[in-house]
């Protein structure tokens, strides 16, 4: 069995650089605990390094952790009308765009005497969740028409760097403020939130200077893995090895890089893109695509290269590489965020976590 070793040091060392960064730009941390939310010694190391409010995604999972949280997380993908109660009782906020749920919101979280956070979500370009930016003003005040006391409006949110890959810059990042002070202008009533998310605003907020009316970011990937999405960059103050994929060399032959006969597609129904490259040294290693993403790993020693995989085994080529391996080694890698979620509700992953040393 493969294992995913996290570094809780480095993991420490992470949270605690941006919970001061984000301080210093007075800005409430959310931190996006998606694909290890399942995992109590992770939450743990989240909350004791300063960061007060997780965002989840999965509702549905809610009975893993609720126990080990000290506060209500926010939901931070849209609620399906089947999963309120669920979502009204465990969550004190969640991003919303669609005034349908937001009523059956309010009276969900009336039923259940609760409280709920709303923050409407405005598609400012990644064409992902979100409300036009021509049509916010409108559906905040159909939301203010509700007058629920268990309903509270919190304010606007955006995500950038997501589906569509889009950056932010000083138009997209700038509407944001605009469009909740034309709130508060024409209707009078006080936006408390304005949120911004993820990992990619690190990257545009190293030479910019975020709005006042932005108070709050959530953040995931560049404290889990040091890597600002989008731009595929490490942040040089992170560390990009909290998580290691470390796996077991199960056969190590010199084999012809390019199979005999004609080559139909392989087992995933992919075609496979084969380059002559004479005889190879490679090593059949004990994951595949059920384990992780294996497209995604990047060896830890120098010269090694994935050249192949199916849902049980990953092929790499060991051929450039100067270390000496035998079967039964172990070969150790980095991962980007799909490896890393793959790896986390994969069964068949054995989680170890390394701890600080005293």
């Amino acid at each position: 069995m493969a294992q995913l070793i996290v570094d809780l040091e480095k993991l420490r060392h992470n949270i605690h650089f941006l919970c001061t960064y984000c301080s210093s730009k007075n800005l409430e941390l959310i931190g996006v605990i998606k694909g290890a939310y399942a995992f109590h010694e992770i939450i743990k190391e989240f909350q004791e390094g300063g960061i007060k409010t997780m965002g989840m995604s999965k509702a549905s999972l809610v009975s893993r952790w609720t126990e080990y949280l000290a506060d209500k997380p926010i939901l931070i993908s849209l609620p399906s009308l089947n999963e309120l109660d669920l979502v009204t009782c465990n969550f004190k906020a969640s991003l919303i765009s669609e005034i349908a749920v937001i009523k059956a919101l309010a009276a969900s979280a009336e039923r259940n005497s609760q409280v709920h956070g709303i923050i409407l979500m405005v598609d400012n370009g990644d064409l992902r969740e979100g409300v036009m930016p021509e049509d916010v003003f409108e559906t905040a005040e159909a939301i203010l028409s509700i007058k629920n006391r268990h309903l509270k409006f919190l304010g606007l949110g955006a995500n950038l760097g997501c589906c569509s890959g889009t950056l932010p810059d000083n138009e997209n990042i700038s509407q944001l403020e605009e469009l909740a002070l034309d709130i508060e202008t024409r209707l009078g009533y006080g936006i408390e939130t304005v949120s911004v998310g993820g990992s990619v605003m690190l990257d545009w907020m190293e030479h910019n200077e975020l709005p006042l009316k932005i108070n709050q970011i959530r953040i995931g990937e560049s404290i889990l893995l040091g890597n600002i999405p989008s731009v595929n960059r490490k942040h040089p103050e992170l560390f990009d090895d909290v998580f290691i994929l470390r796996g077991d060399i199960l056969e190590l032959k010199e084999k012809p890089s390019k199979p005999p006969g004609r080559q139909g597609k392989d087992a995933l129904g992919y075609e496979p893109k084969i380059v002559d490259r004479g005889r190879r040294q490679r090593a059949l290693l004990n994951f595949g695509l059920v384990d992780t993403d294996p497209s995604g790993l990047f060896a830890c020693a120098e010269n090694i290269e994935v050249i192949n995989y199916n849902a049980d085994y990953t092929v790499v080529d060991l051929t450039e590489c100067e270390q000496n391996f035998k079967p039964g080694d172990a070969l150790e890698f980095k991962m980007n965020y799909r490896s890393m979620l793959q790896s986390f509700v994969s069964p068949f992953i054995k989680i170890k976590y390394v701890l600080p040393v005293q």
